[in-house]
């Protein structure tokens, strides 16, 4: 996927993942970006930021790995978990590079409640 096939909301979630990812090891972002493309340092940074907030083991994948399946048995990214909650960031209109996917849900389903209470 090339820069220009990325959508608004995901580079929206890129940029934020990177600036997170900055703050964290601004050393490491800043000499990462004078040898990579931008696409490609953010997208490492989105790994590791939603590794951070979901507080995932090696073993389980972020939502911007997680396949569009769960699969039997379940291997790496495709298990029920990783699947449902990609997909549910994904019907939220959430990108799958949202650096905190839980955090972003819980405004989401908030915002919805207060417009139908409204």
């Amino acid at each position: 996927m090339t820069t220009t096939e990325l959508s608004e909301t995901d580079r929206d979630a890129l940029s934020r993942a990177l600036a997170m990812e900055r703050e964290h090891d601004p050393a490491g972002v800043d000499d990462d970006l004078k040898h990579r493309a931008w696409e490609d340092v953010a997208r490492s940074a989105a790994y590791a930021v939603q590794i951070r907030t979901l507080r995932l083991k090696p073993w389980q994948a972020v939502p911007c790995e997680a396949g569009d399946a769960a699969t039997d048995p379940p291997c790496y990214g495709h298990s029920l978990g990783e699947v449902a909650l990609r997909r549910r960031m994904l019907a939220a209109g959430l990108s799958q590079f949202e650096p905190d996917p839980l955090t972003a849900l819980s405004e989401k389903e908030n915002a919805l409640h207060e417009q139908q209470r409204a």
